[in-house]
């Protein structure tokens, strides 16, 4: 029993509230096998621009969140990551004082149904509508097939 651990662990990244990592932090894989991120968000579509990922999020008042993500992590790379070196920071801007707070969220690593290969998944615990986020791909001469275009899902 003192071999085995928890599926979820929760993990402390810098100054963003805790975080919960699954399978865990330390969860090793291939940048090169990663195609990009399946985000939880509302309205419009997920914006990655260099290393900061932006959506918004529904509420009383809409929430732009901003993940800022690794900058070795985004451009395509055979290298090892593990899930703890993905994103530096999130935070959420509170429109009535105008400033970012930290925002606290999921990152994990998932098989989705129906697609060849796994993704990171983001879910700052709010949103209706999950869409892709691409990272880019491999060089056209590298081993790998390239990665097929995802329609958006939108769950009920």
């Amino acid at each position: 029993m003192g071999r085995y651990r928890n599926n979820i662990t929760w993990f402390r990244c810098m100054s963003t509230p805790p975080v919960v990592i699954y399978p865990s932090p330390k969860f090793a894989f291939p940048r090169s096998y990663v195609p990009g991120f399946f985000v939880r968000h509302d309205f419009g579509v997920p914006v990655l621009t260099d290393n900061i990922l932006t959506f918004t999020i529904d509420g009383p008042i809409p929430a732009p969140h901003r993940f800022t993500l690794y900058p070795n992590f985004v451009p395509w790379s055979s290298n090892k990551y593990t899930l703890d070196f993905t994103f530096t920071d999130g935070e959420y801007f509170y429109v009535p004082s105008g400033t970012w707070l930290p925002v606290a969220y999921i990152v994990g690593w998932d098989f989705l149904p129906g697609f060849v290969r796994s993704r990171i998944t983001l879910n700052a615990f709010y949103g209706g509508t999950w869409s892709f986020v691409d990272l880019p791909s491999a060089p056209p001469d590298y081993w790998l097939p390239p990665f097929p275009p995802q329609p958006p899902i939108v769950y009920p």
